[in-house]
């Protein structure tokens, strides 16, 4: 018997048809990558970003916007180095300097038609906060009007290894960041006052009607080695022809347990940290106004010097009116 031989089995023309597709998508998908690998690490349209930022700043504040230099994409987020802000009268003087400037944007804010920024950080801020306030006040910047005016465009501030100086010491930011949702906003706080280290969280509601500026819902806040303070209220606008209608209304409680009172003192540039030697617990209470803050405390005191006087505890009610403290 002859023997029989073996048939090959022809591929149907439906499987060279759906390879072909494969190898084609994954050509496509590949030179893709490739092209957004390169983007990536491409600096893109800086100028034009500075540009854009430069003429909205001045736009909303009359300042001038400049850098010494942009990188970036809209992919990875542009960073501007050597950021100036100054201001243009009679002669142009400096208000601010940023050693960093970082935007990213949110790239599904895009397909809602309102776009916003993933993200703005700031870094390298060395600055006189007395100064920077004094010049912010002077700003004439509009009012924004209408429903959502009071939202901030942004999913996230942060600002980072920076100091400010000030009548009242100095401030060394490690790290201050915000996340922001519509009008709710999550801070957390990392950094050292007059030498005293300050950790914590604040979570708070920023509102543009009723008066009502903020909802502190919550502020935790650690003060030194042991000291922890906790605080809620609200912060109201005074209503205008009011009797008592200067500055904000102030309206918060909170407890203050186990403070060191020589951090305390430290953070003070009239007190001397050497003559306060002790813990301390506070409830207290502030009301009155920003210009004219009033505070009811009850203090609870164990140590052995307070302002340079022998004293080994306290206990007491306290009251702040006026710049004035009575026990």
């Amino acid at each position: 018997m002859v023997p029989s031989k073996k048939r090959r089995r022809r591929s149907a023309p439906g499987f060279f048809a759906a390879k072909n597709v494969i190898l084609v998508i994954a050509g496509v998908l590949l030179v893709l990558a490739a092209g957004i690998g390169i983007i990536s690490v491409t600096d893109i349209a800086g100028d034009m970003v500075l540009g854009i930022a430069a003429e909205t700043v001045k736009e909303q504040t009359g300042l001038l916007l400049s850098a010494e230099r942009v990188s970036g994409n809209p992919i990875r987020g542009y960073t501007l180095t050597g950021v100036s802000l100054d201001r243009k009268d009679a002669q142009e003087h400096n208000i601010l300097t940023v050693g960093t400037l970082t935007l990213r944007i949110n790239f599904a804010s895009l397909l809602s038609g309102s776009p916003r920024l993933s993200l703005l950080s700031i870094g390298g801020v060395n600055t006189n906060l007395d100064i920077l306030i004094e010049e912010i006040t002077g700003l004439d910047i509009p009012e924004t009007t209408g429903e959502g005016g009071g939202e901030i465009p942004i999913d996230r501030i942060t600002l980072v290894n920076s100091r400010f100086d000030s009548s009242w010491g100095s401030f060394d930011v490690e790290s201050i960041g915000a996340n922001i949702r519509d009008s709710s906003m999550a801070i957390g706080i990392s950094g050292v006052i007059n030498g005293v280290p300050v950790i914590g969280n604040l979570d708070a509601d920023m509102q543009s009607g009723g008066g009502l500026i903020a909802q502190l819902r919550r502020l935790e806040l650690q003060i030194g080695a042991a000291g922890r303070l906790s605080a809620s209220g609200s912060v109201t606008e005074k209503i205008a022809g009011h009797h008592d209608a200067d500055g904000i209304a102030l309206d918060i409680q909170g407890t203050l347990r186990g403070m060191d009172i020589s951090d305390f003192a430290a953070l003070s540039p009239y007190l001397s940290p050497d003559d306060f030697v002790g813990n301390a617990d506070l409830d207290f209470t502030v009301g009155g106004t920003s210009s004219a803050p009033e505070m009811v405390a009850s203090l609870n005191f164990s140590g052995s010097r307070i302002g340079g006087f022998p004293l080994e505890s306290l206990s007491s009610g306290l009251r702040f009116i006026n710049y004035r403290l009575f026990v």
